[in-house]
């Protein structure tokens, strides 16, 4: 949720380093001023350190239409756990290599044949990937520069699907170049073809609190249509 993004929040340049992100997808922290030019390939091992040091739980819901899917999640060995807090469906995501999701079947974890990474959240138009924020682990990275996004000063990041049969061939991450904190996400299929962008709307004062994700952006308006997802703050134990 890019990214299982959840919140952990605004912190200092040395409580950053010891810490990290998401969530879901999930929580990024936010960095603070950086005085010398960020090599990507450093804040890509930030956000991935963030990310499988996650241990929530981070509650939130996935809002289209008025109408909320509520979730619960946490990093967990590897793994993004997501419960389905309105019907108790629980699934978890790996984080690395091929997107296996396994559903849990009276207390037992169990691959499904119908069901990978790619596919959608039980009743969303969100997949578990959007989620899990699985790009981040990707091997094939590159810089694309930087951009304004939004008033904001960005770095671009560009993560390469090593698998050639994937959905999601490639994905454009922009951050803010002094917080390293995400700001948008492109996500391509094959084509070129931009299949979604993820918008960072809002931020608590220690994390993220809505993104905005637009299905077919671009694309004829009948096919375009937008979801949130939405994260209840995190309080913080340490006092800052």
């Amino acid at each position: 949720m890019l990214s299982h993004l959840i919140t952990k929040g605004i912190r200092s340049s040395q409580a950053a380093r010891s810490y990290f992100v998401l969530i879901l997808l999930m929580t990024f922290s936010i960095k603070a001023h950086c005085e010398t030019p960020a090599d990507v390939g450093d804040i890509a091992k930030d956000l991935q350190h963030q990310l499988l040091h996650e241990t929530g739980p981070v509650r939130g819901h996935i809002r289209k239409d008025g109408k909320k899917v509520n979730f619960e999640s946490r990093s967990d060995a590897g793994f993004l756990d997501l419960k389905m807090t309105d019907t108790g469906e629980r699934f978890r995501v790996a984080l690395k290599g091929p997107g296996v999701v396994e559903k849990q079947n009276g207390g037992i974890w169990k691959s499904q044949a119908s069901l990978d990474a790619s596919k959608n959240i039980p009743g969303t138009d969100i997949a578990f990937e959007d989620v899990a924020f699985r790009f981040l682990f990707w091997s094939d990275l590159s810089s694309i520069g930087s951009s304004f996004i939004r008033t904001r000063h960005c770095i671009g990041l560009r993560f390469t699907n090593p698998s050639t049969q994937a959905v999601y061939k490639y994905v454009d991450l922009w951050v803010d170049q002094n917080t390293w904190a995400p700001i948008r996400a492109l996500v391509y299929g094959a084509g070129p073809v931009e299949l979604k962008q993820l918008d960072v709307i809002s931020f608590f004062k220690r994390g993220i609190h809505s993104i905005r994700i637009t299905n077919n952006p671009g694309q004829n308006v009948n096919t375009v249509s937008q979801e949130y997802l939405e994260f209840e703050e995190v309080k913080s134990s340490e006092g800052n």
